[in-house]
């Protein structure tokens, strides 16, 4: 049985931290999207995408890879984020593309993380320190539950 979960993250490395959480749950192997052969996610049980937030959307590379993909036929995904905001909501868009290709939405989570874009830099960022321990338990219950 196969799992994997693709993770974009990028400046402080949030979304790593909670792909791992996941991760460890799954015993799934983290990758990036550019090292996805979309050939071969049909082999999987359970898929992952995450991505920090970037101006309202997931990285270009998670959406690119998701255009890509073949149709999924029922096929089991979840979706993850981290944002200055911590909201579900920016999840939408990507779980909207799934489903359009057959991709069964499993779950979707979101947590805040340390945000230092664009003028929020000049005042040194906001959520330092998240997400915290308890971001990446509640990540880890996520993934239990799903399981």
């Amino acid at each position: 049985m196969k799992k994997i979960i693709v993770c974009r993250s990028g400046h402080h490395g949030n979304t790593d931290r909670i792909a791992q959480s996941m991760s460890s749950v799954f015993d799934a192997i983290i990758m990036k999207p550019e090292e996805i052969d979309t050939g071969n996610i049909s082999g999987c049980d359970i898929i992952g995408f995450g991505s920090g937030i970037y101006a309202g959307r997931y990285h270009k590379s998670v959406v690119s890879l998701v255009k890509n993909l073949p149709e999924g036929k029922g096929k089991k995904v979840f979706v993850f984020s981290t944002s200055g905001q911590g909201t579900e909501k920016y999840n939408d868009p990507l779980k909207k593309l799934l489903s359009a290709k057959g991709y069964e939405i499993a779950g979707s989570f979101a947590c805040r993380g340390y945000s230092a874009f664009g003028p929020l830099k000049l005042f040194g960022g906001i959520n330092k320190g998240r997400p915290d321990e308890t971001d990446i338990e509640a990540a880890r219950q996520f993934a239990l539950e799903m399981k």
